[in-house]
């Protein structure tokens, strides 16, 4: 036992001693310098290649044209000193100027701008069914090979219809970060991301696109897992804000953290534990205007507590989509205070089980408390309810 002690330490020593410290700035000096995505990708490179450290990213608007990617990475925090701001270029949003009819070569949009040949595009109509729901994907893709104005020709005729009006998207747009495969003991502090929404534009959610921090390893929706998971992933004292998709969404990853952060004006989840993931925790956030505040979907042994969510149409969700046993267990919902929420402000859908919901608050206006009953809501089986109550506050 004391030699195995001895050898992980004297790992441990390697890695603290090969890695090191660089400074991101827009200074105009030093080898990391630039108002772009360039010098923060550079200087990740750096990192990886040293076996991790400390990457500083000093004050200005950052403008981010390509997803700053971890993959496989390992020991590295990224830390903004002062008023730092990674920004994403506006999102391609359009929408159909006409209907499209199965068979068709061509879509006829409302605007063409930032279309490009070889883009490939999702038409927000329903497509494909789903294997697992047996219900039509609620949408499909199609392949731009020449503009000519505002009209798109296809490399293949449509396989589905879709109606004017229907949205249109980049398929292959980018996530501000991206942590994958191996990843492991990351951690994301002191930053401001930003999603490029446009208040004047076009609100679509774009659900896996689009999103501050994405987290995901390897997974089969009817097999579980299927590769390294990311592993030990940490967002602290972050604000992320107007993003298509989600603020954070992990995706099969053990063990992350998002605590202290502010999420605001998303058009999906504010942060989405999702499938596969398992001990995590979410703690101390505040959410404010997104689809839902924070979700879970085939997650086990994680707690969400101590968060405040707002505005969002459902306040925390736990539900399952895949079929495999052992999912949406164990998972602890603990004081978290809501207010203003659409829906149901804390619900257990139909497949969880022996999860905990104790001492979360719904705030209403004055008189309204009759009507917000059935705002904590248990579909599942085996689950509890504990101690959640409404409170009624002055207008």
């Amino acid at each position: 036992m004391k030699f195995v002690i001895l050898i992980a330490l004297l790992l441990t020593v390697a890695t603290l001693a090969s890695a090191g410290n660089w400074k991101v700035s827009q200074e105009g000096a030093g080898k990391f310098s630039g108002a772009n995505h360039e010098p923060v990708l550079a200087a990740i490179a750096e990192a990886e290649k040293s076996g991790g450290g400390e990457i500083e990213i000093g004050p200005g608007v950052y403008r981010i044209n390509k997803s700053l990617s971890l993959d496989g990475t390992k020991h590295l925090v990224l830390r903004g000193q002062g008023d730092v701001t990674l920004q994403l270029a506006p999102a391609l949003v359009t929408e159909l100027a006409a209907p499209a009819a199965v068979g068709t070569s061509t879509l006829i949009l409302q605007s063409s701008e930032r279309v490009r040949v070889g883009l490939l595009l999702r038409v927000m109509a329903p497509g494909k069914i789903a294997a697992i729901t047996g219900e039509p994907k609620p949408s499909f893709e199609a392949e731009v090979i020449a503009i000519d104005g505002t009209t798109v020709t296809l490399k293949d005729p449509l396989l589905y219809s879709a109606p004017a009006g229907a949205r249109v998207v980049d398929e292959r747009d980018l996530n501000l970060f991206t942590i994958a495969g191996e990843s492991e003991d990351i951690t994301l502090e002191n930053l401001t991301l930003d999603g490029g929404l446009q208040p004047d534009g076009l609100q679509q959610a774009t659900h896996h696109t689009r999103c501050g921090v994405w987290i995901q390893g390897r997974y089969d929706y009817l097999k579980g897992p299927s590769g390294p998971k990311p592993r030990r992933i940490t967002i602290r004292n972050c604000r992320l804000r107007n993003f298509h998709g989600r603020g954070i969404a992990i995706y099969s990853a053990d063990d992350c953290v998002v605590e202290n952060c502010v999420i605001e004006n998303v058009l999906d989840e504010g942060i989405n534990l999702d499938h596969f993931s398992e001990r995590c925790r979410v703690t101390g956030n505040v959410v404010q205007s997104a689809k839902v505040g924070i979700e879970l979907n085939d997650v086990n042994d994680s707690v969400v507590e101590h968060n405040e969510i707002g505005n969002c149409r459902f306040g925390i969700r736990v539900w399952r989509y895949c079929k495999l046993e052992a999912l949406n267990l164990r998972n602890e919902i603990l004081t978290n205070r809501l207010s203003g929420i659409a829906s149901f402000a804390l619900e257990f859908q139909s497949g969880t089980s022996g999860n905990l919901a104790r001492g979360n608050v719904l705030t209403v206006p004055a008189g309204s408390r009759g009507k917000a009953e059935g705002k904590f809501r248990d579909a599942g089986s085996g689950n509890r309810m504990e101690e959640n109550r409404i409170e009624e506050r002055e207008e």
